[in-house]
């Protein structure tokens, strides 16, 4: 029997399903805004999630936390501009600290002796090749926040290493030895589940704003190598972080691309013949085209990249629909790979055809 099929727009108009989506929206902001005419704020708040957007591209399980301006807080939800509408245009946002992120919270009982200090420490660490994004607090106060990777720069794959948070803790001891900053709140650190204000968001107190005060963005501090066999050298240290040590050194090692196997040859074909693609474009590059490309080893922009490319050879636009099925796809599998240590393998030709038999055609293609 035929797989039913059923017309939604029978249950209801697109116009009215918007309409009751938004008024769920507005009903959930004025609660966090407490009835203040939150839409003047909203040039402030679409900059906050431009740089949130910045630190989830960097790191995918970043979790995010929403104060209303009465001071309750929404429980932590993982980053999605589009699902949680509403919490990301909160009063404030909050996020966890990231594993490869350093911060200096300054906070001192005079906001001058605690802007001169925020200023030295500032300069320490430019002069040490970090690259800080400091702001204003918005009451006595200053975050100095400094993002880490690795020598080769693979940031992404080092956010998400194990042991990552134990490197950028022994490195941030190391820059606290060195630097010796007054004022500091070291439970900011030292707590393992901390959140911290996101840039762009109120202080509930003073109801004054965390702004940049030097730089625009996040940037990433690639360690030299002397600075990474510094931190290393100081890990081991200590007994308690064998493990650790043994996670990091795993992660140092040249990563070679691997040669497709002759199992997943197919897919290789049907890339480098786009123009003999017809039907099922998006079932393709959600099943095999993105987890074959993940698992050579692209990083995220480029397997993005080299999907839009196929996409428009094989004589598509380049739409939304396709956008969300590779970034979705490319979440899926790092997740997978992060949570069980082994890559989310492409699916096989003969799998695929029994699937959907109206891609039969590709056995011609491959062939």
């Amino acid at each position: 029997m035929a797989k039913a099929e059923v017309n939604f727009s029978t249950c209801y108009s697109e116009g009215s399903f918007l309409e009751k989506v938004q008024k769920e929206r507005d009903k959930k902001l004025n609660e966090l805004w407490s009835g203040v005419n939150y839409i003047k704020y909203m040039n402030i708040i679409e900059r906050r999630i431009e740089l949130l957007n910045d630190l989830h591209k960097i790191y995918p399980d970043l979790e995010l936390q929403s104060e209303a301006l009465q001071g309750w807080r929404t429980k932590l939800y993982p980053f999605d501009e589009f699902d949680y509408y509403a919490e990301l245009r909160a009063p404030a946002v909050h996020y966890r600290i990231l594993p490869n992120e350093i911060v200096f919270e300054i906070d001192g009982d005079n906001l001058d002796k605690a802007r001169k200090e925020a200023k030295r420490i500032t300069k320490e660490l430019l002069l040490l090749g970090a690259k800080p994004f400091v702001g204003f607090s918005g009451n006595r106060g200053y975050h100095i926040h400094l993002l880490v990777a690795p020598p080769d720069g693979d940031v992404f794959n080092f956010a998400i290493a194990m042991g990552c948070r134990e490197f950028t803790l022994t490195l941030f001891e190391i820059l606290k030895d060195l630097i010796k900053p007054k004022y500091l709140d070291e439970g900011v650190m030292l707590s393992k589940h901390h959140t911290i204000r996101a840039f762009y968001s109120l202080n509930m107190k003073t109801k004054k704003w965390k702004v940049p005060v030097f730089g625009r963005q996040y940037s990433v501090w690639v360690l030299p190598k002397r600075w990474w066999e510094r931190v290393f050298e100081e890990l081991k240290n200590s007994i308690e972080v064998e493990e650790v040590i043994k996670k990091l050194e795993e992660f140092d090692k040249p990563r070679v691309r691997k040669a497709p196997s002759k199992k997943y040859k197919w897919i290789e074909r049907v890339l480098e013949n786009p123009d003999k693609i017809t039907d099922g474009r998006a079932r393709l590059l959600w099943l095999a085209i993105v987890p074959y490309l993940v698992l050579q080893g692209y990083s995220d922009e480029k397997v993005t990249e080299l999907c839009q490319k196929w996409v428009e050879k094989s004589g598509a636009e380049w739409t939304s629909k396709y956008r969300c099925k590779v970034s979705s796809m490319i979440k899926h599998c790092r997740d997978y790979e992060r949570k069980t240590g082994q890559k989310w393998m492409p699916i096989s030709l003969n799998k695929l055809v029994g699937l959907f038999p109206d891609l039969k055609y590709l056995k011609g293609v491959v062939l």
